[in-house]
């Protein structure tokens, strides 16, 4: 699930407390820093808040009612501290408290995007906008399964939504975001020869002026266009900005839930 640092030593004067209906479920000592902690969530009547605290007061509110979507009742968590002064969290999702194993195959999962210390090094504003490898939520070289969804947090509202996320080069898929709602089309990777004319250039240029209206809003599907937050419809994965990350983001994402629009020929 993650990669072990005993050796770690500048965490040692840090605290994290994890703390749900106004109790402290899960502490970090100074002594614990290096150490992967496990709490366990009932998931009935879900409607308070995961929240992560460090010792300079700094916090970030996970809202974890999605979790219950599909009728599981329980969540093993699994949280940590990275090297990078973030902490992140993983949990099973099981019906029966008593069937819960971190290590089965064919449990879901839910992946919380990483709660920044007070004392991280970096730019935090660097990471706005920016895709999911970026933000810690997949990792190059390490294929995320698809019982793997994900709690993402927007840079602008700080709601929490969940995502599932799917590896457009090995499903042979092509995907485009609305840009006006949270709704994806996706597209055989075999439109390109059958609408592109291999002389052209902009090839996604043409492809864009080819695809349908969102069933959704009625918004146009573009290649560019952002994932957008579902609360405020801010871009959370923002290609405009950073059209760079567009070819290099080979997962496309759409709302846990939900299923994407397809496009057929």
């Amino acid at each position: 699930m993650k990669q072990i640092f005993p050796n770690s030593e500048i965490f040692k004067e840090s605290l994290l407390k994890i703390s749900w209906k106004n109790e402290d479920i899960c502490n970090f000592g100074k002594e614990e820093i290096h150490k992967e902690k496990y709490f366990t969530i009932g998931l009935k009547s879900c409607n308070e808040p995961l929240i992560i605290r460090d010792k300079q007061g700094k916090e970030t509110f996970y809202d974890i009612s999605s979790l219950s979507i599909d009728g599981d009742l329980w969540a093993l968590f699994a949280i940590w501290i990275n090297p990078n002064h973030t902490a992140q969290a993983e949990c099973v999702l099981t019906i029966d408290e008593n069937l819960i194993n971190r290590k089965s195959g064919n449990q879901k999962k839910v992946r919380l995007e990483p709660f920044y210390l007070s004392d991280y090094a970096g730019d935090l504003n660097q990471h706005i906008g920016k895709g999911l490898f970026a933000r810690g939520l997949n990792f190059k070289g390490h294929v995320t399964p698809y019982d793997v969804s994900l709690l993402s947090l927007c840079d602008f509202c700080k709601k929490t939504f969940r995502i599932q996320s799917f590896h457009s080069g090995f499903n042979n898929l092509l995907y485009f975001y609305c840009n006006s709602c949270t709704n994806t089309l996706v597209a055989d990777t075999s439109i390109e020869k059958k609408i592109i004319d291999k002389s052209k250039k902009d090839k996604m240029a043409i492809i864009d002026s080819t695809l349908p209206t969102c069933k959704k809003c009625g918004g146009s599907f573009r290649y560019f266009n952002p994932f957008l937050c579902p609360h405020c419809k801010k871009p959370y994965i923002d290609f405009i900005k950073y059209p760079e990350e567009r070819e290099v983001e080979y997962y496309g994402n759409y709302l846990y839930g939900e299923k994407p629009q397809s496009l057929s020929l």
